[in-house]
């Protein structure tokens, strides 16, 4: 008599991503910037550090935000490009509901964001990344603002 054995194989995790800034390409920039500037650009830099993310995922939901700290690693009103660059916000994907949300907090309160669903094309540009062989995936997004509507 043959038997049927089913099992569900559970996919579950935590991944940790550091958001760096390639400042090298600064160079000529800094030697050409006024010597009013290089000191406040200097500080810019050295406030400039590297930022952890947290992707925590299962096989219906995801969320991706930045590693909570305990202080802050920038002096006294500076400012972490890093930080400016890569965003903020937590965000959320529910593969059953099939929805996408940003919390973004504003004056001291969440706020919860539909984001619209993407339409991804993948192109046959190709790249290895460590072991892993990657294609590149496009999407348009149209943003409107105050200057009318962008794609």
């Amino acid at each position: 008599m043959p038997q049927l054995l089913l099992s569900q194989v559970r996919k579950s995790g935590h991944i940790t991503y550091v958001a760096s800034l390639d400042i090298s390409s600064l160079g000529n920039y800094l030697v050409k910037a006024p010597k009013a500037h290089k000191s406040q650009i200097n500080e810019t830099l050295n406030n400039n550090k590297n930022i952890k993310y947290i992707l925590t995922f299962n096989s219906v939901s995801s969320s991706f935000s930045k590693e909570a700290k305990m202080k802050k690693d920038t002096k006294k009103g500076g400012i972490n490009i890093t930080e400016l660059k890569a965003g903020s916000g937590v965000y959320f994907f529910d593969k059953i509901k099939k929805e996408n949300l940003l919390q973004k907090n504003s004056f001291g309160e969440n706020f919860l964001i539909l984001i619209p669903e993407s339409k991804w094309k993948i192109t046959r540009e190709k790249k290895m990344i460590g072991k892993y062989l990657c294609y590149k995936a496009i999407t348009e997004k149209t943003i409107e603002g105050r200057k009318g509507v962008k794609k």
